[in-house]
């Protein structure tokens, strides 16, 4: 794979121009608009290049995807590896139901202290098969793209332009799960008091260590983060990604490590239809299949996020992989609060058992002891809840899983049973943590932690 050296921009030719504006007055505003958006998004022609409005691709059924990639940090060359990967496969003709769009930061010059623009950009396949570049809006320099404020106005700007689209985003970055900023990197919880987490948590860098890697093993994708210096990062919390979005997208897609817990997916449950995503870390190759993503989420129809798995799982279980680790789930997020129905009745009247869960006999998702990430069934088992109560559990978490796939081992941990959802475990964390875990929705839901 080939390093993307910039964000191309496509210029129009005075010819193109004026073609747009002829087209624009001669065809019906409402059909111009279904299809293209509002007047201030730009005119492509249709794949057969005649420049006419396909007319019977409407509002509704048209398809957006949009690839948010922070990657102002060390991750900066494999998120661009997977746009080109992106590029190598499936790119929507103007005139298909289907928009593909990348929001992207990238490090300028290989140094944090040189801050870069952000770039929204459309990806779309000419008439001879090149795919191009067209770039929507971009961001001054050194705007954070770890941030609340960034994303909402980027999901903003794009509900503007596509109106009643079905819209999909795929989140790729750095990630810490529920995790406060800054926590999983340093253990320490940032300066300011939970209860004043809301109000101070957008655009504060705070202490950052880059991810630990041992000697000879593969990178992995450590909720996103903007390097400010060698030693500090914008990050993002669960709770403000997702104050985030603006209005429902039909999935998200979380290419970042260990965010496959029920406190991601509870903190996101209004927010999207299906929400896919790993328990464990992520490779830095990403979650996703690049290469097969944009036949799977924009060829057909309807986005396959069935096959969208299956494609990973087969990318990395394939025979002689040089590096077959994943773990991968997707969550149907309407039956969520069934499962916490179910459980907020387990948490409230077995609050002995649980206490008393011995870490080292729960299946695990974490390395170098940040261990926060247990399998939530495993906890429930290892507890030794009463059968009656487990099997409610398993009933209503058959009902929320739609999909899940691991591979035997994720690195260095063992995977010996795999739910789906991993969870904090209170018998192996602390008061500070505990604190902060009361403000997560899935605890409010569910009082995991008194």
């Amino acid at each position: 794979m080939q390093d993307m050296t910039g964000v191309l921009k496509y210029l129009k030719t005075a010819a193109q121009c004026v073609l747009t504006a002829a087209l624009a007055s001669a065809c019906a505003g409402d059909v111009f608009n279904d299809f293209y958006g509002t007047s201030s998004e730009r005119f492509y022609g249709s794949s057969e290049g005649t420049g006419m409005p396909v007319r019977e691709v409407t509002v509704s059924s048209r398809n957006v995807l949009l690839l948010y990639s922070a990657g102002f940090n060390d991750l900066s060359s494999a998120l661009e590896d997977d746009v080109n990967d992106l590029k190598s496969g499936y790119i929507p003709r103007p005139g298909s139901h289907s928009i593909l769009l990348v929001f992207s930061r990238r490090v300028s010059g290989n140094s944090y202290s040189n801050p870069s623009p952000a770039h929204l950009i459309r990806l779309y396949s000419g008439t001879d098969g090149t795919v191009i570049s067209d770039t929507l809006r971009t961001w001054p320099a050194g705007t954070v793209a770890a941030s609340a404020t960034t994303m909402r106005e980027v999901l903003t700007y794009i509900n503007s332009i596509y109106p009643k689209a079905r819209t999909g985003m795929i989140f790729s970055s750095h990630a810490s799960g529920w995790l406060p900023k800054g926590f999983y990197s340093t253990g320490v919880l940032p300066s300011y008091s939970v209860a004043r987490r809301a109000a101070a948590a957008p655009e504060m860098p705070v202490p950052y260590i880059e991810p630990e890697y041992a000697p000879g093993e593969p990178m992995v994708k450590s909720i996103g983060v903007d390097n400010a210096s060698n030693s500090s990062a914008y990050e993002m919390e669960i709770e403000d990604l997702a104050s985030a979005i603006p209005e429902k997208l039909d999935y998200i897609i979380m290419d970042a490590c260990l965010m496959g817990g029920i406190e991601t997916a509870y903190a996101l449950k209004d927010k999207c239809g299906k929400l896919v995503f790993s328990q464990a870390e992520v490779m830095a190759d990403g979650l996703c299949d690049y290469t097969s993503l944009g036949k799977r989420l924009l060829e057909g129809p309807q986005p396959d996020l069935q096959g969208l798995c299956d494609d990973s799982y087969n990318h990395y279980s394939a025979p002689g992989f040089s590096k077959p680790y994943l773990t991968l789930s997707m969550v149907d997020c309407s039956a969520l609060d069934g499962l916490a129905g179910v459980c907020r009745g387990i948490f409230n009247d077995n609050r002995a058992l649980l206490s008393s869960v011995n870490p080292s006999d729960v299946q695990g998702y974490f390395r170098f002891n940040k261990h926060w990430f247990y399998d939530m069934e495993d906890i429930l088992v290892k507890a030794g809840i009463p059968s009656d109560k487990l099997a409610d559990f398993r009933a209503a978490l058959d009902d929320c899983i739609m999909y899940k796939a691991s591979t035997p081992t994720f690195i260095s941990i063992e995977i010996k049973t795999f739910c789906g959802l991993s969870m904090y475990l209170p018998a192996n964390g602390s008061q500070a943590i505990d604190n902060f875990y009361k403000t997560l929705s899935w605890n409010k839901a569910t009082s995991l932690v008194p």
